[in-house]
């Protein structure tokens, strides 16, 4: 989905600083298309789920999308992946899906996406980085192709906040390829698409762009 690079900044000064003198909004264009992030810290996967700290944080901004985020400014929760969402009832929430998203692989995103990212992460056996997030949901339903029924264990007031750290996967080829081959070649819905990445001792400002990211590991 698209996001300009001034509110994509903005997110990510919490905790976060890039190197980078574009503060405005800008367009991508083919001769200009690829940011660098140099991160002290060696990510040990490119998947968001098994990648903490706040280089985890970051690439998970970058690189994917949850069904909601929170404005940084105002706080408050906005859609994303998800157009609008209802508590049901005190354990129940529904989530219409954005139409016409597509994952940077070409695959349509669904309610199908949405399922299979919280049943994979939710299951103790994968042993996702930060397993909290999702211990307190009890079943994920496809209503329809772009609506979402989530149940929770026990009335959960943090509901959203979990949610808006859960970066939805493309179900077809995370399947296909397995966690281990998505690590290396992860594939989201966010404003960027990871070309490569590679451990250097070497550091550089990042270059302008909205539409691919190269990491690179590079000490203080």
């Amino acid at each position: 989905m698209t996001k300009t690079l001034k509110s994509l900044l903005a997110t990510l000064a919490i905790g976060t600083v890039l190197q980078t003198a574009l503060v405005t909004p800008a367009s991508a264009t083919k001769a200009n298309d690829t940011i660098t992030a140099a991160f002290q810290f060696q990510l040990p996967t490119l998947d968001r789920y098994y990648s903490g700290g706040r280089e985890g944080f970051l690439l998970g901004l970058l690189v994917y999308d949850a069904l909601v985020y929170r404005d940084p400014n105002t706080l408050e929760f906005k859609p994303l992946l998800a157009t609008a969402w209802r508590q049901v009832d005190p354990l129940t929430m529904e989530f219409d899906l954005r139409k016409g998203v597509k994952f940077q692989n070409g695959d349509d995103f669904t309610a199908e996406d949405v399922v299979y990212t919280l049943n994979f992460i939710a299951d103790p056996k994968n042993k996702i980085f930060s397993p909290e997030t999702v211990t307190w949901i009890d079943k994920v339903e496809a209503v329809d192709p772009y609506k979402v029924r989530i149940t929770a264990k026990k009335v959960t007031p943090l509901a959203l906040n979990y949610i808006m750290q859960l970066s939805i996967l493309p179900a077809k080829y995370h399947a296909k390829v397995g966690k281990d081959e998505f690590g290396l070649k992860p594939v989201g819905t966010g404003p960027y698409t990871v070309t490569k990445a590679a451990a250097t001792h070497s550091s550089s400002p990042a270059t302008r762009t909205i539409s691919k990211v190269a990491a690179r590991t590079s000490p203080m």
